[in-house]
């Protein structure tokens, strides 16, 4: 085979069509019937193209070449983040810091015209600190004047909301009531602020309390509180300012329906469950007349239904050299067997299906034919993954808890 030479097209017609009409291109004068080869690859992609004779074998090399690229990885050292994953941080940054600005706007918008409270500006204060004094002095005594307990609940709260902590997303405001107090983050900066100040603070201390403690002496007076040598250094929870809020409002008698609604303003968060609900980010179904519906989800029973409906569909009960299928009344009996098996935690095998429709363990197959080594292609009938109990929130809601049983096999899907 000879080395590679320049060979090209004319750039009217496609090269890519198929050898019967190379003949009839105007750049083609040599009636050359010839073959083009693409070899994508992560970092490069190849061209390459071969003649070949009448059967198609290739007889000449014609041209080829390989273009090289990034592989869509960013430019730099770290050459395995993709542009992707890149963009995709920055949009998520971007989204959540317009969701939180609005969750702020709505609050002060709460704040101001449901509950006429002031809304003073944190940035005005002289003393940068006012509002950990504030938060600290509103769990020291009760403010007696309205005017200046609104205002003082208005500087705490809405500091509280700037500087709420991390919590995750996937859990309910609700839940940060259950949760221990106080955290382990709150545990250390305690310790941090004993050493500092050379003193005991109670251990149930709050973030306001303690950094207002903190700031007050005056080595530490302008001290960073945050960042990677400031006092609340790491991560902090939501569930320490969650307390310390709940203790300031109760301590000042506000009402408690403004507790709880503050409370889901401050510490409102999206669920990524109910955006993908909300934009219906679910796959239909691909059951016939039912490609308008959306999917069930694992945990529901109807689903669970279904992948042992699926299973048994499979099943076959052999007479003599012959096979049939389930009846539908044999079909709706060993199904319903299997879903109050489950339900009772038992362990079930073919025997036991076999039993149910009063034939032979061996008159069975299908699904559960025996196999290589005598085992079936399903070990075991399907069972429900899991026992579904069903109970009512403090909401008045219901929730689906699925509580996973280990003698339980998912074993269609």
């Amino acid at each position: 085979m000879r080395s590679p030479v320049s060979f090209q097209t004319d750039t009217n017609v496609c090269a890519l069509c198929h050898d019967g009409c190379m003949s009839t291109y105007s750049a083609n004068v040599q009636r050359r019937h010839y073959r083009i080869g693409i070899d994508v690859g992560l970092k490069s992609i190849g061209f390459c193209a071969i003649e070949v004779d009448g059967r198609g074998t290739p007889t000449k090399l014609l041209n080829s070449t390989v273009h090289l690229h990034d592989g869509g990885a960013e430019p730099g050292d770290r050459k395995e983040v993709s542009r992707k994953k890149t963009a995709g941080i920055a949009r998520r940054a971007r989204r959540r810091g317009l969701r939180n600005k609005r969750r702020l706007r709505e609050l002060d918008a709460y704040l101001s015209e449901e509950l006429g409270w002031p809304l003073p500006d944190l940035e005005e204060f002289t003393d940068q600190h006012e509002p950990w004094h504030v938060r600290a002095e509103l769990l020291d005594s009760y403010v007696s004047d309205p005017a200046e307990r609104k205002e003082m609940l208005a500087i705490a709260v809405r500091h509280i909301a700037r500087h709420r902590g991390w919590r995750n997303s996937y859990t309910s405001v609700a839940s940060l009531a259950r949760a221990p107090y106080p955290s382990k983050a709150l545990i250390t900066v305690n310790q941090r602020v004993c050493e500092a100040l050379g003193v005991t603070i109670d251990a149930e201390a709050t973030q306001g309390q303690l950094a207002s403690a903190y700031v007050a002496d005056e080595r530490y007076a302008f001290q960073a509180l945050r960042g990677t040598q400031g006092l609340f250094r790491g991560r902090q929870y939501q569930s320490d300012t969650y307390h310390e809020l709940t203790q300031i409002l109760r301590f000042q008698r506000v009402e408690s329906s403004q507790i709880d609604e503050l409370m889901k303003r401050v510490f409102h968060v999206i669920n990524p469950r109910d955006g993908v609900r909300r934009n219906m980010r679910v796959g239909c179904d691909q059951l016939p007349g039912q490609e308008s519906k959306f999917r069930a989800e694992i945990a529901q029973p109807a689903f669970q239904k279904f992948r042992i409906v699926a299973a048994l569909a499979n099943l076959r009960i052999r007479s003599g050299r012959q096979e049939r299928k389930l009846s539908a009344d044999e079909l709706r009996r060993v199904t319903q067997y299997i879903l109050d098996s489950s339900i009772a935690l038992e362990d079930n095998d073919w025997s036991d299906i076999a039993e149910q429709l009063g034939i032979e363990r061996n008159s069975l197959t299908g699904t559960a034919k025996a196999v290589f080594e005598g085992e079936p292609a399903l070990r075991r009938p399907p069972t429900w993954p899991g026992l579904v109990l069903w109970t009512g929130c403090f909401e008045g809601c219901w929730l689906l808890l699925v509580v996973l049983c280990p003698l339980a096999r998912v074993l269609v899907g």
